[in-house]
């Protein structure tokens, strides 16, 4: 984990120094799950924030979704849903795989 957290630090710090917001807000999304998956609450909530910071966009959006819900908070997941749902209404992938994923974390919690 301390290797993808230093990789994933220098890839966002890249994007950052190259003006891809998007990218970057990719990437911290990722770090979000990723952190979320092993069980670090804290640290897939700051990334997310992190990632929303950059960008609201379809790169990051649904994975920040999914992360908030594992991490236990369920409002901030379900205002991404409901962003995901308003700006992508026809996405199959938003809507058919990270907004049931993100549901089904915030009702299980």
């Amino acid at each position: 984990m301390n290797s993808a957290r230093e990789l994933s630090t220098q890839a966002l710090q890249i994007a950052r120094e190259n003006n891809f917001k998007d990218s970057g807000a990719g990437v911290a999304a990722f770090e979000a799950l990723l952190e979320a998956e092993v069980g670090n609450f804290g640290q897939a909530r700051k990334r997310a924030t992190a990632s929303l910071a950059l960008s609201h966009k379809r790169t990051n959006l649904p994975a920040i979704a999914v992360a908030f819900a594992l991490a236990g908070d369920s409002k901030q997941a379900q205002g991404i849903v409901d962003e995901l749902k308003r700006r992508y209404p026809v996405d199959t992938v938003a809507n058919s795989v990270f907004i049931r994923s993100s549901t089904a974390g915030i009702r299980s919690r």
